[in-house]
């Protein structure tokens, strides 16, 4: 991305957009199946929300990820070797996703387990997963800011 034409931030947002639309393009499809094949569902409004909860979920690790990128290029290894198939990011990233969503999942668990009115049980669910996607939102941006300035072959 640093030796191509233009503004190198910008070309770092289209990745990022291109990647959170068809992320979130595909979950649409998954729980729109789950909605249209479930005939014991009573609230749908649950598998909704659980869907906005999923998706401020994934954008906060698509933003992760691209940031581990910009922290740790890797250029000189991609550059020798060709190839990026042995990189430290993706095991990492990876990695992360899956305990972040074993957090979620289980905190959700706890949350779905309280006696309480359902509707404010998945309010608070999508509320963290909005307070995780714009803290990575933060963060992504802070770092685009300044490693993008420092970022060399």
């Amino acid at each position: 991305m640093k030796t191509a034409p233009g503004k190198t931030s910008n070309i770092a947002w289209a990745k990022i957009l291109f990647n959170f639309v068809f992320s979130t393009i595909m979950l649409f499809i998954s729980f729109f199946l789950i909605v249209l094949f479930c005939k014991r569902l009573n609230d749908i409004y649950q598998i909704w929300l659980m869907f906005a909860s999923v998706v401020f979920v994934n954008g906060g690790l698509i933003l992760w990820s691209f940031e581990m990128d910009i922290v740790n290029p890797n250029l000189r290894e991609v550059a020798s070797t060709g190839t990026t198939s042995n990189l430290k990011n993706f095991s990492h990233s990876i990695m992360i996703g899956f305990v972040v969503s074993l957090l979620f999942a289980i905190l959700g668990l706890i949350f779905l387990l309280d006696d309480g009115d359902m509707m404010f049980v998945w309010v608070r669910i999508v509320g963290m997963s909005i307070i995780f996607f714009l803290c990575r939102l933060y963060l992504f941006r802070s770092n685009l800011h300044v490693y993008f300035k420092e970022i060399e072959f």
